[in-house]
Order: C-alpha cells, then structure tokens, then sequence
C-alpha cells in the first residue's frame, strides 16, 4: 500500500482500521489458493513494493516461515523450499500435503506496527488420471454405471452431464469410484463418457457404448423367463403320452373283448 502525504493522521488510521476490518486473521475469510502437488505454490500481496513497507513476515499457522527487512531470511524446515522476494511475495517449491493450511502475512511500517495483515488458505490436489467406466447388469434393461479414478480422489464426478451425487449414487469409502443408483433416465445403448474433476484438474473417458444385450445377466434373465414354458411343453408333451398310451390300451382290450365274443 502506497501512503499519500495528503492524507491527514485520522484520515491514514480510517484507512487502515477499514483494511484490517477486510483482512482479518480468520480462517473463514482466508483467501482460498488451489495448487497441484508437486508444482511450486506462489501467494501474492497485491500493490506492494519494497520501499512501500518496512518488514514483511510470513507464518503458517504458529510457525515463521520466512521475513524480508532488509533482505530474505528463512526458517525451519522450508529453509530450501521456500523463496520470498522484494515485495514480499513467497514461493513454495515442490508442494507435498503437510503445505496445505493457512498462511499469514504482516507487513510492518518503520514504527513496528501492522500495516497489513493477510491470510491464505492453501488446498493442494494431485492431477487426476482418466476416469474408467463399467457396466453392471441386474437384467438386459436395467444396468448399473460406474465411474472410477486410480490415484487422487476427484471433487465432482459427472456421468454425461449428470453429477453424481449422494442422492444418485454409491460411492465407495475412499470416493474414487461412484455408481449411478438408476439409468433409466438413460436408453439402452446410448452413448455414455464420465469425467471427474478438482479444482486443478478435469480428465473425461472416451465416449463408449455401454449395453448389457449379450451379457450373462442377459443369459440369466432369457433362461429364467424359457425355463416355465420348458416345463410346460414337457408336462403338455408327457400327459399327451400318457392319455396316447391309455387310448390304446383301451383298444388293445376291447379287441381282445370282440375276438373272444
């Protein structure tokens, strides 16, 4: 922040009571920053220069991390990690999980005091790998889809254009793969693709056909609707059989019946 001689004392301590009442040192106003593991994270403060303020600290939760007074210093174990330049900036090198969390900065006047307080929340993803899709089918109409990913758990999955949500769907425990409870808004071999994403990444399937004509539950449902009408043409088959051989022997008898007479 840049101080203009023409400001009057009151008018300079309005203005800074304003900007700490917006830059609080709450996690709920943190600003939310998104990075990938592995890549460099990098937290601005915006409008300022090395001759706009005295000292600039860095902390992340209890803990200092780097200052710049009149040069960089940096402390505990982001000594190799971590670079911070003239207008204050820090940079992150090589991001693992134990970086996420809040990140403060103070930027100090002449006098010591606070000229500017800011808090960063750092959330890190890994990229995410393709997403796969499978098929299960309870009968030849009536299929279950899932979506899975390998490595890092998506935010968001969507089946087409269709999220998948609690309400919708089963998830498993570690939420890399989703099943879509009911497809019936979806005809049978209609072309389906299902893409997850995080706030670094979004990765979708090849678009495919997803039918289960020809399945074994296909097989299963045929066999177990054919097996009654079987059953019914062998009963049919065998009482026509027996009545045939009841004729005949009834005809049998009275032709012995008219020889003897």
């Amino acid at each position: 922040m840049v101080l203009n001689g023409r400001f009057s004392q009151f008018s300079l301590v309005l203005l800074m009571a304003f900007s700490g009442w917006f830059l609080t040192e709450s996690d709920c106003r943190a600003l939310d920053v998104y990075s990938e593991l592995g890549k460099f994270l990098l937290l601005n403060i915006t409008n300022q220069n090395s001759s706009s303020y005295h000292e600039v600290k860095w902390f992340k939760g209890n803990s200092i991390v780097a200052k710049f007074k009149s040069g960089p210093k940096l402390y505990g174990h982001f000594l190799r990690r971590v670079n911070i330049f003239p207008n204050g900036s820090l940079r992150v090198n090589s991001v693992s999980t134990k970086d996420k969390g809040i990140y403060r900065v103070d930027v100090y006047k002449t006098d010591g005091t606070v000229q500017l307080t800011k808090e960063f929340k750092v959330h890190l993803f890994g990229k995410l790998s393709t997403p796969m899709m499978s098929v299960e089918c309870a009968t030849e109409h009536n299929m279950y889809v899932s979506c899975e990913v390998r490595g890092e758990a998506p935010v968001s999955f969507y089946l087409n254009e269709q999220r998948l949500t609690r309400d919708n769907a089963v998830f498993t425990d570690d939420d890399r793969k989703a099943t879509l409870r009911n497809v019936t808004s979806f005809s049978n071999n209609k072309t389906f693709f299902c893409t997850a994403e995080n706030p670094i990444s979004r990765s979708q399937s090849v678009p495919r056909q997803l039918s289960c004509t020809g399945s074994m539950a296909s097989y299963i449902y045929i066999i177990f609707i054919a097996l009654p009408v079987i059953a019914l043409i062998i009963f049919v088959r065998l009482l026509y059989c027996c009545v045939s051989r009841t004729n005949n022997c009834n005809m049998k008898k009275l032709r012995i019946c008219e020889d003897y007479i």
